[in-house]
């Protein structure tokens, strides 16, 4: 099953090789793409190549992009997976990026991140 996982994935990449595949090294070549993918997304967000952080690619079958503490990220197999196109998995990445990048003191509080959530008023609808 990893197997097959591993080379649907290299498919999706258009690395496919023609010898059978083993399933780390189909966790190597997703790596390799998401290490790619990041690079200029570090750029764009201006943060420091010594400051950069690893994003881990986890085999796993939920859909999952997330920062763990402030020290790496991972992103699933199965995002890989769903992705249609490199756009998508670089917003996964940006998203990781970003999440790391947001002070916790200042965005979150006992329950989590603030959001301020209210009905547009008639001033918010006048002119249209």
């Amino acid at each position: 099953m990893a197997k097959r996982r591993a080379a649907a994935l290299l498919l999706m990449l258009g690395v496919f090789m023609p010898f059978a595949l083993k399933a780390q090294d189909g966790l190597d070549q997703a790596q390799a793409y998401v290490d790619a993918v990041s690079v200029p997304l570090f750029e764009a967000a201006r943060i420091e190549p010594e400051l950069r952080f690893p994003i881990r690619v986890i085999e796993d079958e939920r859909p999952v992009a997330v920062m763990l503490g402030k020290s790496e990220g991972q992103i699933s197999t199965a995002l890989l997976l769903l992705a249609d196109q490199t756009e998508e998995v670089a917003a996964a990445l940006a998203r990781i990026i970003a999440e790391q990048q947001i002070d916790p003191r200042r965005s979150t509080g006992k329950r989590g991140y603030k959001m301020k959530m209210h009905a547009p008023g008639d001033d918010a609808c006048a002119g249209l």
